[in-house]
């Protein structure tokens, strides 16, 4: 189903918000007092020319501290990432990622970030292409940073920049730091000149380096021998000589103090640790330990754990010490210690303050709670080893993660808490099991589902009502995955009275599974209803995907009906939302694949077969776009290409769609089966649609379940077909079945459906010599087929029809609607094509200006662009594009280039 890519879709405005931390995204200012290494910048300057630069080394060796100075001095939009070991996950990186490209362009991948957060991908399959191809449509040179990658070791990662580096556009370069190299093929990249690098060996502060940091950096002044002896300690690493140089301001015999140490860095860099340490003064030893177990300090937050008011001082005075303090931020407003002289001083808070540190983060957890930060206030709260407060936390905070699609979080949190507490608890049961939901382990989802129920039932909750219509939703999804339709409706129908008002997204969530559902057993009245629901609730939390995979089960719904104008006027007002929506982000969303492949739909119930195979392909390209392949989308092609006879083409885009049924949907496989026997009959191949027939064992002779429809339509066509071959009891046992078929489709008002059948059942009596009755099917056929204003389905049916439609007109009961069919027929022999029913044969004339904005809609400019090129306003502009869409009778850009270029205006 298509609802199971769009509907969890989510405004991108929300995702997530609460929990990005901006000053991950700020370039780290350059510290002050720094040694001026003009040879590095020099070697990263002549690096731009390449695709990647990898500046790897061990800690403390100035790796961010070089690439912020060098980031100062060039002129190129950058964007920059600071990992933390929280973002070694695939979604959460992608966010990050994409929310450095924004600082390169405004608005860059909102849609991706809509995709990844909502559909939980674990593979890059399907947002990668869409990605690759807008950093593509960037015009200007820039950089991405990328700090500390070593945190990240997640295979689906490396593989996502791996693929981002093999197909990157020029204007853009990548510069990774990292403790160790990424599993990628440097070598060959190395080869082929794509890759500079800055190593160890490079980062290592020469003598002269040397010289410069300690005298005119630290003030302090040393012999050459001396330097030559200090520089050979510590090898150039220049954390060694910082800790160092703080070590000798209080000595008086400096040359003693360098020769009595030595060894490996790590041994250098305890000592030096416990020599600093021990020779600061005392309040600045106590704000160390204390603030130790943070990750990042503001002075706010400093204050709060340490019950304090003079952080800010602190934190000034650090930073003026060079004490491995970096700023995160241009205003010095938030911090972090370096990495490794942060894990050394979180060592020394152990030894020193162990009794403390439970209160400590106890503290950070209020602060970061009180401040909006879950994920971190759970983190602490986590180590405070209060776990009925995180099980608070989480329980309070459930329904906002939900909103903003932030999975990963959820899953961390509950992977903090024990089994016990979270089966005590009904939203923590209800969070579990959605969380899972998607990995189609359901007997694990029932188990949690279990559990909330016994939960909520032993505890005194007052929004039980509330948790119980979220047990009733994931039942719903549960029943509709088994196929047990009418549990789905039950339990959804108890999960809508459920909902609070504000709670508008379980409502459009509940509102699609029921009015699936509901259209699955034939219930087209209540479906539409609850599609109409669903909308409403899309509109109101301005989920424009939702909103569009509504619209298309609406129309959908409306199409089965045989509503094929009401089915129309939907698209209409559809594709006029997914222009509003293209307007303010300048590309299409995914969910506008689904209105145009509705729309494919009923303009080849009309007749009009080329304008039906545009539609289909405006659909395909838009999810080519996005990297996307939906079963749905695929079949819609191919019948589209085998109705104006590209039947080998037809046969791929079929066999694709199989190949991906086969991994998800085993009733849409029943159903291309049957659309490839369809095609077989067609091109005349009766024998390979017999032997499906055959294979296939449908009961003829008992009940037929609505939902096993296509599959008894198809296998009548079988048997009509082997009827016209001869074959008297395949067309006895047709027309004994077809009016069990005939009740089954009309009693759940599948017009479409019913229409076809009707046809099938005059084109047997025909066989059978009985006009009367062969007329009398076709008669109600045209009846029914006259409110949508069908066409192919008669026309498709051949001779038969055709000289039966003859028979009635010329017996006095001529139509224009009968006559509009009589002229298709005329049409498809004359080889003139179809009729386009409700479409005009050629657009009014355009004007040299509308010609001349026509050919910038063909380009990749956004709307300002191709408003400031031709030296025009933006809303001159859009009524321009109007007029247009009107002229062509399109409803997008995309529509009007291919219409375009259709009737060779471009």
């Amino acid at each position: 189903m298509w609802v199971g890519y769009f509907l969890n879709l989510c405004c991108y405005n929300q995702i997530m918000s609460s929990e990005i931390l901006t000053t991950k995204l700020f370039i780290p200012p350059t510290p002050r007092g720094i040694v001026h290494r003009q040879r590095l910048i020099d070697q990263l300057a002549m690096g731009l020319n390449g695709k990647l630069t990898l500046v790897s080394g061990p800690a403390g060796f100035g790796k961010t501290t070089l690439l912020s100075e060098w980031v100062s001095q060039i002129r190129y939009p950058i964007g920059w990432i600071s990992l933390d070991k929280g973002d070694n996950e695939l979604n959460r990186f992608v966010l990050y990622l994409i929310k450095a490209f924004q600082w390169i362009e405004e608005g860059f991948g909102n849609e991706i970030i809509e995709s990844v957060i909502s559909s939980k991908p674990k593979k890059t399959d399907g947002f990668l292409p869409f990605l690759i191809n807008q950093i593509a449509e960037i015009d200007n040179p820039f950089l991405i940073i990328i700090d500390d990658y070593h945190l990240i070791t997640a295979p689906e990662i490396n593989e996502l920049l791996l693929m981002i580096i093999e197909n990157q556009s020029p204007q853009m370069h990548l510069v990774i730091s990292t403790r160790s190299d990424p599993p990628w093929p440097l070598a060959r990249w190395r080869a082929k000149g794509q890759l500079s690098e800055i190593r160890l060996g490079d980062l290592r502060f020469t003598l002269e380096e040397t010289s410069r940091f300690l005298d005119g950096v630290l003030g302090i002044r040393l012999s050459k021998d001396d330097i030559q002896r200090l520089e050979s300690r510590t090898e150039g690493w220049i954390a060694g000589l910082q800790m160092a140089a703080i070590s000798m301001r209080k000595r008086g015999d400096i040359s003693g103090f360098i020769q009595s140490f030595t060894g490996s860095h790590r041994f250098v860099f305890d000592y030096l640790l416990d020599e600093v340490f021990g020779s600061l003064p005392q309040d600045i030893q106590d704000f160390l330990l204390q603030t130790a177990i943070l990750d990042r300090l503001c002075a706010s937050l400093c204050d709060y754990v340490r019950n304090s008011n003079d952080s800010q001082q602190m934190l000034d005075l650090l930073e003026q010490m060079n004490l491995f303090l970096i700023p995160l931020d241009d205003h010095r407003s938030w911090y972090r210690y370096h990495h490794l002289f942060a894990e050394l001083i979180q060592q020394l808070s152990r030894q020193k303050f162990s009794s403390g540190i439970p209160e400590l983060h106890r503290k950070a957890r209020e602060w970061y709670q009180q401040n909006g930060l879950i994920s971190e206030a759970v983190y602490h709260g986590t180590a405070e080893g209060n776990i009925d407060q995180v099980a608070d936390l989480i329980e309070h905070n459930f329904l906002s993660v939900l909103d903003h699609r932030d999975w990963v979080s959820l899953t961390h949190w509950l992977d903090a808490l024990p089994a016990a507490i979270i089966q005590s608890r009904p939203w923590l049961c209800v969070a579990s099991a959605y969380v899972i939901l998607d990995t189609e382990n359901m007997t694990v989802v029932a188990q949690h589902i279990q559990q909330a129920e016994a939960a909520v039932k032993n505890s005194s909750q007052q929004d039980a009502a509330h948790i119980f219509s979220y047990i009733d939703f994931l039942k719903a999804e549960l029943s509709a995955r088994s196929g047990e339709m009418d549990k789905t409706v039950a339990f959804a129908r108890k999960s809508l009275d459920g909902i609070p008002p504000q709670d508008a997204r379980l409502r459009c969530l509940a509102a699609s599974t029921l009015g699936i559902a509901l259209q699955r057993i034939g219930n087209f009245p209540e479906a539409a209803k609850s599609f109409s629901e669903g909308i409403s609730a899309g509109r109101t939390i301005r989920d424009s995907n939702a909103v569009m995979t509504l619209y298309g089960d609406l129309i959908g719904l409306y199409v089965e009906r045989g509503q094929l104008h009401k089915a129309y006027e939907y698209c209409q007002e559809a594709l006029q939302y997914i222009e509003i929506i293209f307007q303010k982000r300048g590309r299409y969303i995914p969910g506008a694949a689904y209105i145009h492949f509705r729309l494919s739909t009923i303009l080849r119930h009309w007749g009009d077969l080329e304008g039906s195979l545009v539609q289909a392909q405006i659909s395909d390209h838009i999810l080519a776009k996005w990297g996307q392949r939906y079963i749905l989308n695929f079949l819609n092609l191919a019948i589209a290409l085998h109705a104006v006879g590209e039947c080998s083409q037809a046969h791929q885009v079929l066999d694709e769609a199989l190949a991906l049924a086969k991994q998800q949907s085993s009733r849409m496989v029943e159903n291309i089966n049957a659309t490839k026997v369809l095609f077989w009959l067609t091109e005349g191949n009766l024998d390979a649609a017999a032997e499906w027939a055959e294979n296939r064992d449908l009961d003829t002779e008992g009940e037929i379940d609505y939902q096993d429809q296509l599959a008894y339509r198809t296998l009548a066509q079988v048997r009509l077909a082997q009827g016209k071959r001869g074959d008297r009891l395949a067309l006895d046992g047709l027309l004994r079945f077809l009016p069990r078929l005939l009740e089954v489709v009309e009693e759940s008002g599948a017009i479409a459906y019913l229409l076809q059948t009707l046809i099938i059942q005059s084109l047997a009596y025909t066989l059978t010599g009985s006009p009367a009755q062969a007329i009398r099917s076709l008669n109600r056929a045209l009846i029914l087929g006259e409110r949508g204003g069908y066409i192919r389905v008669f026309v498709r049916a051949g001779k038969p029809i055709e000289k039966l439609l003859r028979s009635i007109c010329e017996g006095g009961e001529s139509t224009p609607y009968k006559q509009k069919i009589l002229k298709a027929f005329d049409h498809q022999r004359s080889g003139n094509g179809q009729e386009r029913i409700g479409h005009p044969p050629l657009p009014d004339q355009l004007t040299a200006r509308e010609l001349e904005v026509l050919t910038c809609l063909d380009s990749d400019l956004s709307v300002p662009e191709i408003a400031e090129s031709l030296v025009i306003s933006s809303a001159t502009l859009r009524t321009h594009i109007k007029r247009i869409y009107r002229k062509l009778d399109v409803h997008s850009r995309f529509e009007a280039t291919t219409k375009a270029k259709e009737l060779r205006f471009l």
